[in-house]
């Protein structure tokens, strides 16, 4: 069976990243990190972006954004970066 596109990257966990990833998914972080954390599990257990996007209810774009984030800088991969522009509290007068 040929391959449509580029091959995903192997997401391999040590049992610290998979015991802090299944927490996060637990409900012990913010609900963006949560989803972030299972896209990550998914992965890991070897299902491809198409079929791990289904499970989530999100674009395999997305699957493939977290999937390399978290391949590259691990855990501190898929928290959230800074964003440019005044903060909100910046813009409270």
């Amino acid at each position: 069976m040929s391959q449509r596109g580029p091959r995903a990257v192997v997401v391999v966990l040590s049992d610290d990243e998979f015991a802090e990833l299944s927490r996060w998914a637990g409900g012990a972080a913010s609900p963006r990190l949560a989803e972030r954390a299972r896209i990550v599990l998914a992965c890991a257990g070897g299902a491809s972006n198409a079929r791990v996007a289904a499970e989530c209810g999100v674009s395999s774009a997305t699957v493939g954004k977290w999937r390399s984030r978290f391949a590259v800088r691990g855990l501190a991969g898929l928290k959230d970066e800074p964003r440019p522009g005044r903060r909100k509290s910046e813009l409270v007068l």
